[in-house]
């Protein structure tokens, strides 16, 4: 897969009905002080799978240009909001808006408020793929604001880069170079903003604990807003296999050396129903779905047998976990605490279909990871890891 990195000021794209890991379901995770899972979770690495980011300081119609040469050509995009620190709304609380604008060079030809209708992208939503035209020799810049700072009603302004335009979470120019016709894609926002979690007069946060702490986490981790667009591979996998790839936009996780995500099958759910999961075998070993994934990094899909529950009977049975790679992989064995249970189905319903409690036959999925890890700090409630397994090809029943 292609890998290419932008940088910029502040971005996004997106269409659709939003998912997002929610505030409900179960937890996942491992580490002390994290949750993980579609609700809470805890919790890559190898390869990236072809992305260009774009780093920063800090209705659905097909495209927005007409000819008369038969039908545009066209790809395909999602956008997923990994950014923390906006506000958002009540509705979409950490949501962003975006105006996507069609440029040559400086000159903004056409613009479209992309979320007018739909709504603000919230923290953590993931956005169905829709269709833009492909305007080689053109640009796309795409641009993220504060909801707040578009007005009421609310507004894109002509030009995003213009003296006076309101100020953007990031803005990003997409080159033709980067899309390619019939392409599928995955747009990623990331990083931190200036005058966020403490941080005032224009400075990013620094939200790490020392280098002498224990678990490490970076010591110098003022990474601005970045971009992230990933191509995305849908070639089906073989007969009783799945797909599957991380993503790791926790800005916080590296060094030293970012996440592994383990998958064993011997770990259940806790009969106390605290949570909390147990390993039945403690003998058997996990495998790494994806080992010491930086932060901003997306792994490569790997094909590998499917992951069900293990025991058909409880209709339960394996669990993921993400853990700080220290260079022990997927071992010592788990030792309790939180994981994302492998199940049949969910006990109650998900934000959005697409969040899947196990990976089946013919499935394509990427396991999102994202949020920060907290020292101390008293935003763990509400930006804390997380993480949940993204069915990227579900189609409705």
């Amino acid at each position: 897969m292609k890998t290419k990195r932008f940088l910029a000021c502040a971005v996004a794209l997106a269409l659709g009905a939003w998912g997002c890991d929610g505030n409900g379901g179960t937890d996942a995770g491992t580490m002390p002080g994290t949750d993980a899972g579609p609700r809470d979770a805890g919790g890559g690495g190898g390869e990236d799978s072809g992305m260009t980011m774009m780093d920063g300081g800090g209705g659905e119609d097909s495209g927005m240009m007409m000819t008369d040469a038969g039908p545009p050509q066209t790809f395909q995009v999602r956008i997923v909001n990994n950014m923390p620190g906006l506000t958002g709304t009540t509705a979409r609380p950490g949501g962003f808006h975006i105006c996507l604008y069609v440029a040559s060079g400086a000159t903004i030809l056409t613009s479209r408020f992309v979320t007018q209708t739909l709504g603000p992208v919230p923290f953590r939503g993931v956005s169905p793929y829709t269709s833009l035209e492909v305007i080689a020799p053109l640009d796309y810049i795409a641009a993220f604001y504060e909801p707040a700072n578009l007005g009421d009603p609310a507004m894109c302004p002509a030009d995003p880069n213009a003296a006076g335009a309101p100020t953007a979470a990031l803005i990003a120019t997409i080159p033709p170079t980067a899309l390619e016709v019939n392409g599928r894609y995955t747009i990623i926002t990331s990083g931190l903003l200036p005058d966020t979690f403490g941080a005032t007069g224009g400075a990013l946060p620094s939200i790490c604990n020392p280098a002498a702490a224990a678990p490490t986490f970076m010591a110098a981790c003022t990474q601005g807003s970045q971009l992230l667009l990933i191509e995305d591979d849908d070639t089906a996998p073989a007969s009783g296999n799945t797909r599957v790839r991380v993503s790791n936009q926790v800005v916080n996780s590296t060094p030293p050396s970012g996440f592994t995500v383990c998958y064993d099958p011997s770990i259940v759910p806790n009969p106390a129903g605290d949570g909390t999961c147990v390993d039945m075998n403690p003998a058997d070993e996990a495998v790494a779905l994806a080992t010491g994934l930086a932060y901003g990094m997306v792994s490569a899909y790997a094909e590998r047998a499917e992951i069900v529950p293990t025991i058909p009977a409880a209709m339960a049975g394996g669990g993921l976990y993400v853990r700080l790679e220290d260079g022990m992989g997927c071992t010592p064995a788990f030792s309790g605490g939180r994981c994302y249970p492998i199940l049949d189905a969910w006990p109650t319903a998900m934000p959005a279909d697409e969040i899947q409690p196990r990976m089946a036959d013919g499935s394509i999925n990427t396991i999102f990871i994202s949020g920060l890890l907290p020292p101390g700090a008293p935003f763990a409630a509400t930006h804390g890891v997380q993480f949940f397994v993204w069915q990227d090809n579900y189609v409705a029943p």
